[in-house]
């Protein structure tokens, strides 16, 4: 009109409820896949793949992956996985990026350095995936160091049985139970002492490392640190 306002008004409404109902199942999907992501008891960790050089350091981790290893969640995600891995030769690493071009994916046990030195067995699942339209790698985690350590002290029983069964005197057996303690308890010395069932005192028969210069020392019953072992047994 002749004062410049309006006479009419003129709109469109569109129905936008399958959209608002779509949006809400992706919602719903993103946050259940969180809650399995952190429930998850192995641990999970997500990195880039970097087609020209080493991969990136880790997007996403669970609680279990990063507790398994001792570190905290922000200082996990400043890591690439090779620095949990320093002992992994190339050769390894080629046999899983061959798994990866067949398959999509890998399986293998590897080990893994936790933030206080020690080692930690672990058994991986790993496949390609997207993550935020990229490609990366999706790995899927099991602390397997106590079950490697149950087949060690099994293997080492075997061994020594073995040994111990084409041993005739004790001169042949002790030899065979110094190098297998060494293997089982991965320690650098060991000795084993025989009481003399005269006098009581304890003979070093055989040794490893350092204590080898022990073999033939007498100590005599109830001194030192044998006078404890004696009392207690341990």
């Amino acid at each position: 009109n002749a004062v410049g306002q309006p006479t009419k008004l003129i709109g469109t409404n569109y129905d936008i409820t399958d959209r608002k109902q779509a949006e809400e199942r992706i919602r719903q999907s993103e946050q259940k896949y969180r809650e399995l992501f952190q429930v998850n008891k192995d641990g999970i960790g997500v990195f880039l793949v970097n087609p020209h050089g080493p991969p990136s350091p880790f997007v996403e981790v669970n609680d279990a992956a990063h507790a398994m290893l001792g570190y905290t969640r922000e200082e996990m995600l400043k890591l690439t996985p090779t620095m949990l891995e320093p002992d992994t030769t190339q050769e390894q690493l080629q046999i899983r990026r061959s798994q990866f071009d067949s398959k999509g994916a890998a399986n293998f046990e590897t080990v893994l350095r936790h933030k206080n030195g020690q080692s930690v067995f672990a058994e991986f699942t790993s496949q390609r995936i997207q993550y935020e339209n990229q490609p990366a790698i999706m790995n899927i985690v099991r602390d397997i160091t106590e079950r490697k350590h149950r087949e060690s002290e099994l293997q080492a029983i075997a061994t020594l049985s073995a040994a111990l069964r084409t041993a005739e005197t004790r001169a042949e057996m002790l030899p065979v139970i110094v190098e297998q303690m060494v293997a089982l308890l991965q320690c650098e010395t060991v000795s084993v002492e025989i009481i003399d069932p005269l006098t009581g005192d304890a003979v070093t028969e055989a040794a490893h490392g350092a204590w080898k210069a022990l073999i033939g020392n007498r100590q005599k019953n109830g001194t030192r640190i044998n006078a404890i072992i004696s009392q207690t047994r341990q």
